[in-house]
């Protein structure tokens, strides 16, 4: 794995990684908007690369769709009065047990190749 796409993507995905660390430990909504920013560079990367990221597609697609889901959860306790309850907590907590989880294999995966 030296390619520089493989370490660009390993890169791109450690920076969203402990974004999503940060919120898992702080529970900050605030730093949802900057994982966001950070998971839209490693779907930009993803499309426009040379390399396919075969081997990491389906956790790189699973990052995509855990996040969008924790999106939801945030945006819909912002839009019943700001603060997240017991049971939000405990979906965005399982949501970024996922992303951390996602990441970490999807860059075992592009390093193992």
């Amino acid at each position: 794995m030296s390619d520089f796409e493989d370490l660009r993507m390993i890169d791109l995905i450690e920076r969203f990684e402990n974004l999503i660390r940060e919120i898992a430990l702080s529970h900050s909504l605030k730093k949802l908007s900057a994982a966001g920013e950070a998971l839209q560079n490693v779907y930009n990367f993803h499309l426009t690369s040379e390399n396919s990221f075969e081997e990491a597609e389906e956790y790189l697609k699973n990052m995509y769709t855990s996040f969008n889901y924790a999106a939801v959860i945030v945006n819909d306790a912002l839009k019943k009065g700001g603060s997240l309850s017991k049971d939000d907590n405990e979906l965005l907590g399982a949501c970024t047990e996922i992303l951390v989880a996602c990441c970490e294999k999807a860059k075992q995966a592009i390093k193992a190749k």
